[in-house]
């Protein structure tokens, strides 16, 4: 269990503008160890990113954003629940005052409005080279929460999706490893086909591989191969968009963005007519979808869509058969800095669904919706290579905090809300061996207190690894 009080660690090369402009996620290191705290501070731009996607070219759209219905809500960590830095490196007694009618005391079963408490070490799972997903769900259809990391290559060069099984007992066991020949993108968990059997889709090269679950055994087929585009998948969403009662597929190229409306037949799940969305042209990137409120109280799945060289983002509202009309087009990233990710969140608790977006640059940008579902307000929380973030209460005190993984800083670090739509950086973060794509955030033990995975190469071309911090409330 981590101390109230934990040593700061001393980076001024991570905490300053100290990059080249021209360093990709690859060449620059955060350190090393489980986790580490910082001080805080403004830390430097992401001028030149390298996005695992395979978009290598003037891209960088490999999103993993989920305001849609996906499976990883909820986290944890470890700081003072009063947002102070600790510079002492011994352990305090663990208190701290909160004004609440229990203190926060890590490691008392209790958990508490503004605890953040983790077990460190953490659990580490061995999967392959390069992991850029982290997806949760019951795999095994036992109540428990698994766990699917995405890599993009392993030992052999293939790109593979490696699981771990709940064990019932708190631990995880290696469930299996389906190869997904050319480099992986994007992996969303799902039933796909009504047999209450979550499926595992996957954006690769080239083409959308379905693997579909009988009883934790996978048949895998590739239902679309039609966007073998130069820079490959930015964005893989599954919805029913088309309001039918079947999954479909949305996904991003550079040029375009699509809705591919899934079909039911003896053989499963396949692919149906292709819907084309509104596209901003070359730059497409990420998308989010969610009933959005912006176009009244329907359960429509709207979509929201980036462009990796503009600073707006397009809001389209779904007119329940899958067709899109453009809402608005808010800026959020300044000028013609782009926009990489986003994730929804109401963070000032007024009812109104607000955003946050991570931009090419390296920031995060908060902004504020208003009844209108507009955004006037902004607020710009600055991090290097800030890439995809998770909304979540992370510290239990009823709004949403952000998790954020850091391509440049080799770690995920949490911001923390004030309940007002104010954040601020948390001491404690998940440092890691290499460039963090992939995080995920769910009550892995059934415990009430949300846990973190973070997932990453183990430095120096060594095998990724995915680390599990279990809250310790």
């Amino acid at each position: 269990m981590l101390p109230r009080s934990l040593p700061v660690f001393v980076g001024a090369s991570l905490l300053c503008a100290c990059f080249s402009p021209d360093m990709s996620d690859e060449d620059a290191t955060g350190g090393s160890g489980s986790s580490a705290n910082t001080s805080g501070g403004t830390v430097g731009a992401d001028d030149s990113p390298t996005d695992p996607s395979g978009n290598d070219a003037p891209s960088d759209n490999d999103a993993d954003a989920d305001a849609d219905a996906d499976a990883d809500a909820g986290t944890d960590a470890d700081t003072d629940a009063d947002g102070d830095t600790d510079t002492d490196s011994d352990s305090d007694d663990g208190s701290d005052s909160t004004g609440s009618a229990v203190e926060p005391l890590c490691g008392d079963g209790i958990p508490v409005a503004s605890e953040l408490c983790f077990d460190d070490p953490p659990t580490t799972y061995p999967v392959g080279l390069d992991p850029v997903a982290i997806q949760v769900e019951d795999l095994t259809d036992n109540d428990l929460l698994d766990m699917a990391v995405l890599s993009r290559a392993s030992n052999g060069g293939d790109g593979n999706v490696v699981i771990f099984e709940a064990d019932g007992i708190g631990g995880f066991l290696l469930g299996g490893t389906l190869n997904t020949g050319s480099p992986g993108h994007q992996l969303r968990l799902v039933d796909s086909d009504g047999d209450d059997d979550i499926d595992i889709f996957v954006a690769s090269s080239g083409a959308l591989q379905h693997f579909r679950n009988f009883s934790s055994t996978y048949s895998s087929t590739t239902p679309i191969t039609w966007f073998g585009g130069q820079w490959d998948i930015g964005e893989l969403l599954v919805h029913d968009f088309t309001g039918d009662g079947i999954i479909d597929v949305a996904f991003t190229e550079a040029y375009s963005q699509t809705v591919v409306a899934g079909v039911m037949g003896q053989g499963g799940w396949t692919a149906g007519m292709e819907i084309f969305l509104p596209s901003p042209g070359e730059g497409a990137a990420g998308m989010l979808a969610g009933a959005l409120p912006l176009d009244g109280a329907d359960d429509d799945v709207d979509i929201v869509t980036f462009n990796q060289y503009y600073g707006e983002v397009t809001i389209m509202t779904n007119n329940g058969n899958g067709s899109f009309i453009v809402n608005s087009e808010p800026e959020t990233c300044p000028g013609t800095d782009g926009v990489r990710h986003g994730d929804w969140g109401d963070f000032n608790a007024d009812g109104n669904a607000d955003l946050v977006v991570t931009c090419m640059g390296g920031d995060i940008i908060i902004a504020l919706s208003d009844n209108a579902g507009l955004f006037p307000d902004t607020t710009t929380l600055p991090l290097a290579g800030a890439f995809r973030p998770r909304v979540a209460d992370l510290d239990g005190d009823g709004d949403s905090d952000l998790l954020v993984g850091s391509t440049l800083l080799d770690r995920a670090v949490m911001f923390i809300n004030d309940g007002n739509g104010g954040f601020t950086l948390s001491d404690t973060q998940f440092v890691m061996g290499g460039p963090v794509y992939g995080t995920a955030i769910a009550d892995m033990n059934d415990d009430g207190a949300v846990d973190i995975m973070v997932a990453a190469d183990g430095g120096a071309g060594a095998n990724g690894e995915l680390r599990l911090y279990l809250a310790d409330p």
